[in-house]
């Protein structure tokens, strides 16, 4: 095989232009994903439609892709869907925002739950085009175009067919459990809720302290370093 010369001051814009046009006529990734003697699904954990593509996704969406490539070129099928995670809570919280909603029982009172949840299912369509164009740009490869949706039926029984046979197999135990609960939403918090207010209530966080000996002598005391870090 023989390799073009790299240019000393590469043109990176017209580069990427380049083979994502190649890509495109030559259905690169259509190809990648056809019928092998082995293939690997890679689920991909969907991001909120509720939000617009920012700067703390590329790394992940780039791990991800990095993970299905490398088992592509390693011979596998790699079949990889696009997914909206349609959490009701972010959903619902934009939703009454648009409709001018301040009490909860103004859903049922003044707006319908019909015209409530219309709301919610435009807010879902609405970001597709910004996401589109920003995994284009990435040049991640993935099936954009039938992508699913957590709120779809057949994605809801699915999921519900696994916790039934998660049952069946006596993994599935009762507890308790200490939740976040929101007075105004009137539901049951998750991390996710309120990891971006980073919870609004005091929290020590998981640190510790390394010593670290020096070859340093002062006053007939060895000097020591310390490092302290929140990731231990």
């Amino acid at each position: 095989m023989e390799f073009k010369k790299m240019e000393s001051n590469p043109n990176f814009v017209s580069m990427q232009e380049s083979m994502l046009k190649f890509w495109e006529e030559n259905n690169t990734f259509e190809k990648s994903v056809e019928k092998r003697d082995k293939e690997l699904v890679f689920y991909d954990g969907p991001p909120f439609p509720t939000g617009k593509p920012h700067h703390g996704t590329v790394i992940s969406s780039f791990m991800k892709d990095m993970i299905a490539r490398y088992w592509t070129m390693n011979g596998y099928s790699v079949p990889r869907v696009w997914g909206w995670d349609c959490h009701g809570l972010p959903t619902e919280t934009q939703a009454e925002k648009i409709l001018g909603i301040t009490d909860k029982k103004q859903i049922e009172s003044e707006i319908g739950i019909d015209k409530f949840n219309e709301a919610c299912y435009n807010i879902v369509a609405n970001n597709n085009d910004s996401w589109a164009a920003y995994i284009k740009e990435m040049c991640r490869w993935v099936d954009y175009d039938n992508s699913y949706k957590t709120m779809d039926k057949s994605f809801m029984e699915s999921v519900l067919w696994s916790f039934k046979e998660c049952y069946n197999k006596d993994l599935i135990y009762q507890d308790y459990r200490v939740t976040p609960y929101c007075y105004r939403c009137e539901t049951a918090l998750s991390i996710s809720d309120t990891k971006e207010a980073d919870s609004t209530r005091p929290r020590q966080d998981t640190w510790c302290i390394a010593k670290f000996k020096t070859e340093e002598v002062i006053n007939k005391k060895p000097v020591y370093l310390l490092a302290w870090t929140t990731t231990p």
